[in-house]
């Protein structure tokens, strides 16, 4: 199950994409939910909430404009707002005396993948120590381990996890500090419906992601 849920996180903060979240939101968020809860995980309370403020993906007019929102607010929590990005997606950018692109994380983190045998996605420009790819080399450390039955690669996993929770666990408060409050997180529509705040989801989708972190590493 964490597996899986640090996957959805990885592929949910790589960015609104039309060919994957209108199943990943409509088909794999609910299933993974549904699973999580009927197994008593602790994941299974943040996986509902996140389902709770997910946009609409009933219909393709729901998906574009869905779709839409969500663009527009990753862009400016995390690639480009007007004075700056408070919640940039690099662990460099979170580091105590740190704060600047391509820092020693990115360097480690480099480093790992050359020693996992892991390479990046041709054409990807992405510094490595990127939130998704450090989520996605510990979901391939955690599935090594378990197929291999492999505690040296369980504890690689773990000390991995305790190592840049710290990062976005700072990550994450600022996200919280940038996302103005708002009762249950959701706002009223126009017709007296529920919606859903974009900036809501990503900020539900940060606690998913540190609720998946810290079990890692305790």
């Amino acid at each position: 199950m964490r597996i899986d849920v640090l996957d959805l996180c990885a592929e949910i903060f790589q960015g609104p994409d039309l060919e994957s979240f209108p199943a990943l939101l409509g088909q794999e968020l609910p299933d993974l939910a549904r699973r999580t809860a009927d197994c008593g995980s602790p994941l299974a309370e943040p996986l509902a909430f996140l389902i709770q403020v997910s946009p609409c993906m009933a219909s393709s007019n729901d998906i574009n404009a869905s779709l839409a929102d969500l663009e527009s607010a990753y862009v400016s929590l995390f690639i480009n707002a007007r004075g700056g990005i408070q919640a940039p997606l690099y662990e460099s950018c979170h580091t105590p005396n740190g704060g600047r692109l391509m820092g020693p994380p990115a360097e480690a983190m480099s480093e790992r993948l050359v020693q996992a045998g892991l390479t990046l996605v041709d054409g990807l420009a992405e510094p490595p120590d990127h939130l998704s790819i450090e989520l996605e080399y510990l979901a391939f450390l955690l599935t090594e381990a378990l197929d291999e039955d492999n505690p040296a690669l369980a504890t690689l996993a773990r000390d991995f996890a305790l190592q840049v929770l710290p990062a976005w666990r700072r990550w994450a408060d600022t996200l919280e500090s940038v996302i103005p409050a708002e009762p249950d997180t959701t706002r009223a529509s126009t017709d007296g419906s529920i919606g859903r705040t974009p900036e809501a989801f990503f900020r539900a989708a940060a606690r998913l992601t540190l609720a998946a972190l810290n079990p890692v590493s305790d």
